[in-house]
């Protein structure tokens, strides 16, 4: 069964049960199994991070925090990563296998407006982090990026 986790109950999907604030903005999805209420975390993905076996897993876990310091953002685990979003996916946790660095993947990023240096890509794009240093160091660049896919998801 699929669920969407709302303040304070948690509804399934599939259902038409709806908070006013996730009103339209989940989708029926055999991959998406659980999705928070906004800026909240969820059991699931605690789960998910607790089996991860990453050197890493601290800076992710970093990421997680700065995007969640959004309270409009909700994470969800969908195609066994964690992703973020606001109306619809703004990025997920990519390459995961990858010990070296964490990457995030910003699918429809080439659409934000605004400057965000540290993104690498064309259409598809990527923040990576190779310390909890660099998280820190590019908090206020991805808190922009957050604010920048509010904007576009809101005209």
């Amino acid at each position: 069964m699929l669920f969407l986790s709302a303040s304070p109950a948690v509804l399934p999907l599939g259902t038409g049960a709806r908070s006013s604030t996730e009103s339209g903005t989940a989708r029926d999805s055999i991959a998406v199994r659980y999705l928070s209420a906004r800026g909240t975390r969820i059991p699931e993905v605690d789960a998910w991070f607790a089996a991860l076996d990453h050197p890493l897993k601290d800076v992710m876990q970093r990421a997680r925090a700065v995007l969640l310091s959004d309270a409009l953002l909700a994470e969800k685990v969908q195609y066994d990563t964690v992703t973020f979003q606001y109306v619809s996916d703004l990025c997920s946790f990519v390459q995961v296998k990858d010990k070296q660095q964490v990457s995030l993947m910003f699918n429809a990023a080439g659409r934000l407006v605004g400057d965000f240096p540290s993104l690498e890509g064309k259409s598809v794009k990527y923040l990576r982090f190779r310390s909890l240093a660099d998280v820190d160091a590019r908090a206020e660049e991805l808190a922009r990026i957050t604010a920048a896919w509010r904007a576009y998801k809101s005209r």
